[in-house]
């Protein structure tokens, strides 16, 4: 939302200067609140698909062909991927994964990633909503 966005903005000042003396640790808490909160149930990808998993079972006649999400369903909209479509996911989190390990490890320029953590730390943010 456009508030939490706000408040995270507003929050790159005060995590530039907690990241000049903790930047490692910000970096690695950030990517783990990160892959924790997207791991809850409960997003509204979850509900989609609990959703549909509900109306295919309460179909008579669904086949293994029928939409993830029927066309009369409330999570319907002009454009549905299918579901192999967010496997670029798992490569997306296994690029900050390890990007945040060679962070932590102390790899690479340390003031450039110095710099960059703060903004890292607010992406990881709002990554969670």
């Amino acid at each position: 939302s456009a508030v939490a966005y706000a408040v995270t903005i507003a929050a790159v000042p005060k995590l530039i200067s907690l990241c000049s003396t903790h930047w490692r640790a910000v970096s690695a808490v950030a990517y783990a609140v990160n892959v924790v909160a997207v791991s809850i149930p409960g997003r509204i990808d979850g509900e989609m698909q609990e959703h549909a998993r509900r109306r295919k079972a309460q179909s008579a006649n669904a086949s293994a062909s029928s939409p993830a999400i029927p066309e009369d369903s409330e999570f319907r909209s002009l454009f549905t991927p299918a579901g192999w479509a967010f496997a670029i996911w798992g490569v997306i989190y296994l690029g900050e994964g390890f990007g945040t390990a060679l962070q932590v490890a102390n790899a690479g320029d340390v003031a450039a990633v110095r710099g960059v953590v703060p903004y890292w730390a607010c992406a990881c943010a709002l990554q969670t909503l």
